[in-house]
């Protein structure tokens, strides 16, 4: 051992040179990383073609809502996917979508962590987008119609016992984030995805630059899904020039590496000034990046009023 080594040399007087040979090399022994095990190209493909003959669902979530699986057709293990828009175009209620009718749906828990909105906020957005009643009026009581309270009624059984788990806390560093997925995971088991709500609302723990802070959180976002082998599902602002037309890559705001990291970056279309404040909104999401499928626009719904994309 290098303690032994390192005793034994000097009890022989062995020379200051020799000694600090032995320690490095030593050292260097025990932090070499682990050879990885080489594959064949040809067992590689094998795998390849006995999934395209059998597919398989293991890790795999088939996205909702549907307009979206036109482009991306999985929530895969191990992906970090962005969704990415300016201000008030329903980012968040997107990603509480996808969580819910992708996850949810398939029984597999899902782990909201919200930087902005309350508990209580994310969870009568929930139940907007579940029971079809104004979010308005679900946050003034007062102004609920018997036929209101009876369609909130109807859903109560959808989210008594559904793993749909909120944290919410203002101002959480990117470690605590990963901590509260992990406790999830170890409790769990496996997770259908994490939901965070937002990356750029994440507490600063150095003195580095916004850009190179925010690079940080997307490394360690994409390194988190990889160790859950689950989705991570990252909502992003974007920066003033997406105003000025189509959202593009560079608009992402703070940092480059986002778009990096990503498997997948889904971008909301600013409404048209006509739609802004309608009942319904037709909006356009552009996939801006997908690994693992086509890229393009996908003609979408967004009702404000219920937080629900169709």
């Amino acid at each position: 051992s290098l303690g032994v080594d390192v005793i034994d040399g000097v009890a022989e007087s062995c020379p200051t040179e020799t000694l600090v040979s032995t320690i490095q090399d030593t050292l260097a022994i025990i932090t070499a990383p682990t050879a990885a095990e080489d594959v064949s190209i040809g067992a590689v493909m094998e795998g390849v073609y006995a999934e395209i003959d059998n597919p398989t669902t293991a890790g795999k979530l088939p996205v909702r809502p549907l307009a979206l699986s036109s482009k991306i057709t999985h929530l895969n293990a191990g992906d970090m996917v962005v969704v990415a828009g300016t201000t008030s175009v329903g980012k968040s209620a997107l990603a509480m979508n996808i969580a819910w009718l992708t996850c949810v749906t398939e029984k597999k828990p899902v782990v909201y962590v919200s930087l902005e909105m309350t508990e209580a906020q994310v969870g009568q957005r929930i139940l907007a987008m579940l029971s079809g009643v104004s979010l308005g009026r679900i946050t003034n009581p007062d102004r609920l119609t018997d036929a209101d309270r009876r369609q909130l009624s109807s859903v109560a059984h959808l989210v008594e016992e559904t793993p749909f788990y909120v944290v919410y806390e203002s101002g959480m560093g990117i470690e605590e984030v990963a901590n509260i997925a992990r406790m999830y995971h170890k409790k769990h088991g496996e997770l259908g995805c994490v939901v965070v709500d937002y990356l750029q609302y994440i507490r600063a723990d150095t003195s580095d630059s916004r850009n190179e802070e925010v690079s940080k959180y997307s490394v360690r976002m994409k390194s988190l899904a990889g160790e859950l082998k689950t989705a991570c599902i990252v909502v992003s602002q974007l920066n003033r020039q997406a105003s000025n037309g189509q959202p593009e890559l560079s608009h992402l705001r703070d940092s480059g590496s986002i778009e990096q990291d990503a498997d997948a970056v889904m971008m909301i279309d600013r409404p048209n000034a006509e739609d802004d404040g309608a009942i319904d909104r037709e909006s356009v999401v552009f996939v801006r990046k997908n690994r693992q499928g086509e890229t393009g626009p996908v003609e979408m719904l967004f009702t404000p009023s219920v937080m629900r994309w169709e």
